[in-house]
């Protein structure tokens, strides 16, 4: 009886229509939102030019969401015919080298093991003596939305991605 239920289960959440919050779009198990520019001020109702990587990552909090962590070719492969199809510019990206020169990390700690740089990345900045290092996708000649690594103090918009049907926070 117990396996009959489980199974019942395990069906009906793999059949489950995944949605994403107003604004976001659905691309394969994630939602995702670019940010060119803040979110409005609550008060102010005014934006701004996005950001550096500690405002991107905040932006992305504010709505229950990470800037983006992209694991896999398909990944990358799907949100860069997204951000193409929107007309978008460089976006940070959930990736962070705490030390100089040191190991990448996403968003949630784990390290990174899928890259796909830019052919003259990385090292305008890793591996030299500078603070936290982090990563951006861009469009430079063929290499749309490729990577390259930045200090975070740079100006980039925010690329956020959290799962389906989970609400914005606040």
């Amino acid at each position: 009886m117990k396996i009959a239920i489980l199974v019942l289960c395990l069906a009906a959440y793999s059949s489950a229509q995944l949605s994403c919050d107003e604004g976001w779009t659905l691309i394969g198990r994630e939602c995702y939102m670019e940010f060119q520019s803040t979110p409005p001020d609550e008060q102010l109702q005014i934006r701004r030019t996005c950001c550096d990587y500690p405002t991107a990552k905040a932006i992305c909090e504010r709505f229950g969401a990470h800037l983006v962590d992209i694991k896999s070719q398909e990944e990358q492969d799907n949100i860069r015919s997204w951000l193409e199809s929107v007309n978008s510019t460089d976006v940070w990206m959930g990736m962070t080298s705490p030390t100089p020169g040191g190991k990448l990390f996403h968003s949630d700690n784990t390290p990174v093991k899928y890259f796909t740089w830019t052919s003259s990345e990385p090292g305008r900045g890793l591996g030299r003596n500078e603070p936290v290092r982090c990563v951006r996708m861009h469009e430079e000649n063929d290499n749309l939305f490729d990577w390259s690594d930045r200090a975070c103090f740079w100006q980039y918009g925010a690329l956020c991605e959290k799962d389906p049907n989970k609400p914005r926070k606040g």
